[in-house]
């Protein structure tokens, strides 16, 4: 199987299609799923989730080279699914939306960490 073109290698554009868009496009289709249906949630998340984290994995060199765009990426899908998830069930007594609002500052202080870190 050929691997994707690294990271560094794409146009402007690209980068931000690949490491900003797709992420928040993800979350926000997780979100809709999580506020219509928590199973269909998980059938999305896990196996699309799993796969889209390892070929992320493959557009990067090495540890290092891949640790902003992965933070960034990251922090951004729980806005996203954060956002569609309260939009999609207004109405829900809210115990996911406290899920997911835990999972968003846990991801605000991961990408805190990894910004220090790469300073």
């Amino acid at each position: 199987m050929p691997t994707p073109p690294l990271l560094s290698s794409r146009s402007p554009a690209g980068k931000v299609l690949v490491a900003v868009v797709l992420p928040c496009a993800f979350g926000a289709l997780s979100g809709v799923m999580l506020g219509i249906h928590e199973i269909a949630y998980l059938v999305l998340v896990v196996p699309i989730g799993l796969a889209g984290g390892y070929f992320a994995g493959l557009e990067h060199q090495g540890g290092p080279a891949g640790a902003a765009p992965s933070c960034w990426s990251w922090s951004l899908r729980p806005s996203a699914l954060c956002s569609a998830s309260s939009a999609a069930a207004p109405a829900s007594g809210g115990g996911q939306l406290r899920s997911v609002a835990r999972q968003l500052r846990q991801a605000r202080r991961a990408q805190r960490l990894c910004t220090s870190t790469a300073a």
